[in-house]
């Protein structure tokens, strides 16, 4: 599910992300009527899109229920509309995220939402968030960064990529959440890490896929925020 900015919608990437076995983007900030032409376009090829419940100039955590029920009926028509992207890495409020992600549960039970936390996440922090999305048939997901490939050939941070699955893994199974995670797919020397091969981001999926996550997410065109 990489994210997306609408600047680069149009039906030629929407093909090659088709043609890639992507089932998923979620979307940056956008303008609405940019985001119902990207529905549209999403139809053709198969792909369910999360955009941000934020707009450009409304914080999501500002948004009454009304305004948010209002934006579930505005894109829920589409068929490619799976729920909205909350947040990426937020630093605080993680009890009104979990309260926003259930009302939009409990207003259509058809869609989700997410955050994505930051690596490293205190325990106590994520169970808790965890624990706040009751409905038993929604649960939710908890999804976290994974940038453990450093700026060295062949080095990994293992405590880093171990550590962070493993308490992912305890509080999807203890809350009866999925779990999902951002793969690292580009490099950065600003931040330390460099670009992974093929080989090293198939044994990133591979680990992931033995502590039991079920999403795999890529920042491919842009970050979130």
């Amino acid at each position: 599910a990489p994210i997306w900015d609408w600047h680069f919608m149009n039906d030629t990437q929407m093909k090659y992300l088709s043609e890639a076995n992507f089932n998923s983007i979620f979307m940056s900030h956008a303008p609405d009527e940019s985001i119902l032409e990207f529905l549209q376009s999403a139809e053709k090829f198969g792909i369910r899109v999360y955009p941000y419940l934020a707009t450009p100039t409304v914080d999501e955590l500002s948004m009454s229920d009304e305004v948010i029920r209002a934006r579930i009926e505005k894109f829920k028509a589409y068929p490619m509309f799976g729920g909205f992207n909350l947040r990426d890495e937020p630093s605080y409020n993680f009890d009104e995220y979990a309260r926003i992600a259930q009302f939009i549960y409990d207003t259509d039970p058809s869609l989700t939402s997410m955050i994505n936390f930051l690596p490293n996440v205190p325990r106590e922090t994520l169970y808790n968030y965890a624990s706040r999305l009751t409905d038993d048939d929604y649960r939710g997901t908890l999804s976290f960064d994974n940038y453990i490939f450093g700026p060295a050939a062949g080095s990994v941070s293992e405590t880093w990529l171990f550590r962070n699955f493993e308490l992912f893994r305890q509080a999807g199974l203890d809350n009866r959440c999925r779990t999902a995670f951002y793969l690292q797919s580009i490099g950065s020397g600003t931040y330390g890490y460099r670009r992974p091969d093929e080989g090293t981001m198939f044994y990133h999926a591979m680990v992931s896929l033995a502590y039991g996550c079920t999403m795999m997410r890529y920042f491919s065109y842009v970050t979130p925020n």
